[in-house]
């Protein structure tokens, strides 16, 4: 009887560390965005979105261009332009380092496809500051295997909250493995209410 209840016991032992060795697993198997999901910044690289501000009431297309390109094996920047009809209407520019990438519209508070900041690596969990302590980006979660313009990529949702005298900012992002930016909601609210509201929709893309 006594053989008997070793034999559980170290059957249960058995079975104890595998559920441990396989939640660590799982645990370390997350999918995680590097540097090298980062799309090329090439000079003539643009994403198309579809933008609907529901302040103006308005839908408009939207081309995000790489206008040119320069920097080191560390640290890469693109100027970019924004084009609607074919005309300019905003501009910005990526910043590329081993530890983020950076999109920043000159126009800071009214920019026609906002700002973000993208802490590399990253996974689900992660958190990191944009601007300043307590102006955080949260990484909510993924979804593998999501289907964008006729392909699968990995996709991570992240949110950011921040609230300062006079202003406050809601974003949130969709970030794709080799493309970036798939989906953004932004809203920015002043003293005399929301100023700026849009949703941001990938709608088509070139990357060479």
């Amino acid at each position: 009887m006594k053989s008997f209840k070793y034999i559980v016991v170290a059957i249960s032992l058995v079975a104890l560390i595998s559920f441990a060795v396989s939640c660590k697993k799982s645990q370390t198997a997350l999918p995680t965005f590097e540097k090298s999901d980062v799309p090329p910044l090439h000079t003539g690289n643009w994403w198309r979105y579809l933008v609907t501000d529901s302040i103006n009431n308005t839908t408009d297309t939207l081309t995000l261009t790489i206008a040119s390109s320069a920097g080191t094996a560390i640290t890469q920047t693109a100027k970019c332009y924004i084009t609607r009809s074919g005309n300019v209407v905003d501009s910005g520019y990526f910043l590329l380092t081993d530890t983020a990438l950076t999109y920043q519209g000159y126009n800071v508070s009214q920019s026609l496809l906002g700002s973000y900041k993208l802490k590399l690596p990253f996974t689900t969990g992660g958190s990191w500051s944009f601007y300043f302590a307590g102006d955080d980006y949260h990484v909510k979660s993924y979804l593998v295997s999501a289907h964008i313009l006729g392909n699968t990529y990995t996709v991570f949702d992240l949110s950011r909250h921040t609230i300062i005298p006079d202003n406050s900012t809601d974003q949130h992002l969709e970030i794709a493995g080799g493309i970036g930016l798939v989906f953004e909601g932004y809203t920015f609210t002043g003293i005399a209410g929301v100023t700026q509201h849009f949703g941001a929709q990938l709608i088509d893309y070139q990357l060479n």
